[in-house]
Formats: C-alpha cells, structure tokens, sequence
C-alpha cells in the first residue's frame, strides 16, 4: 500500500486489499439472485392465493320436484384461481391493481319430458344470511334434449376480498319461452 506523492497531492495506488475474481463474481451472483427473487418471488407471495379446499368442488344435491319437467339432479361451485388484475393504461392514474377469484359452477339438468328445452341457469353464491355475494348470468340458453341429462357449466370472476362471505351457491333455472318466461324455479338454499 503505497502513496506516490506527485505534484503535492497525494494519490492512492490501488486498493489497501486485494478482490479475486471468484469473489466478484460470487457477489454478482448473489445480487442478481436477489433481485430476481424480488421481482418474481416475493409479488406472488403477497398476491392473493387459494387454499386447496377453497379449489375443490362444494357439490349439493338437486331436487326432484313433480310437476315440472326438469330435475336438477345436482349443483356446485368451486374457485379455481386468484390472481392480480393491473388496470388497462388509460385508467392507470385513476385505479388501483385489484384482486379477483375465478370460479365456475355447475349445474346438472335431467329433462323429463318429451320436448327438447332451452335452459337458462343462473348462478348465485350467497353469505349465510342469504344476502347476495356474486351472481353469474347465462345469457345464451343451453339445449337440454328430451329425457336426457345435461351438465352446464361456466366460468367468471368475482373480487377477491368478497371470498370469506361465501356460504353456498344458490341455481336459477328458466325454459322455453326464453328468460322472461313464467316456467322459472329457484332452488339451492340449504335447509335449515
């Protein structure tokens, strides 16, 4: 470690220790690896996330009523993933990321009469007071064959943060004359 005295400023010769290479690129090993768990591995942990329970089917028995002509034979909802929504660039400066669920639900239909129906089905999940959590529309109806049974199924999204309240899936069915149609049934609430 020496000084070299020139021009009455002293100027320092390297440093007082010495750095290998290996060590340098261990440190800039180490830092990227960092850098990269920031970025790719600490977002996911903060997201939202799903239990396995909360991605398993909740399944509940239909009805049998006589005289209508469908028969929910079964009906049930699951989550399938949470995930992190960034707003579109225009609304950037006005919203804030937003946390969402993606469900789907389905529903088990037997026909039992001699003309095919078109069903629609809606799909409700409700808090143990019965009060609305999210509802799914089926806008387009499904073809239910005569004496056939037919699942239908779909998928949508719902906010994050709504998830606890769920108690159960409530089904709505209408057929044949359309949605406004008086052949309508309601039915999924658990007894009591």
């Amino acid at each position: 470690m020496g000084f070299r005295i020139g021009r009455k400023k002293l100027i320092p010769r390297g440093l007082p220790f010495r750095i290998k290479r290996k060590w340098l690129y261990i440190a800039l090993i180490a830092l990227s690896c960092i850098v990269v768990f920031l970025i790719f591995g600490l977002l996911p942990l903060l997201g939202p996330r799903l239990s396995d329970q909360q991605k398993q089917w909740k399944e509940f028995q239909g009805d049998d009523p006589k005289s209508y002509p469908l028969e929910v034979m079964s009906h049930g909802y699951r989550m399938v993933r949470a995930y992190r929504s960034e707003p579109q660039k225009a609304q950037r400066a006005q919203s804030r990321p937003s946390k969402l669920v993606e469900w789907e639900w389905k529903v088990v239909i037997k026909n039992k009469s001699d003309r095919d129906e078109n069903v629609y089905v809606n799909y409700l999940l409700v808090d143990k007071d019965h009060l609305l959590v999210d509802v799914d529309y089926m806008i387009s109806p499904k073809p239910a064959p005569a004496w056939e049974t037919v699942t239908i199924e779909h998928k949508t999204e719902m906010v994050y943060e709504d998830l606890p309240r769920i108690a159960t899936g409530v089904w709505e069915i209408s057929w044949g004359g359309g949605k406004g149609s008086s052949q309508k049934r309601t039915r999924g609430f658990p007894d009591k």
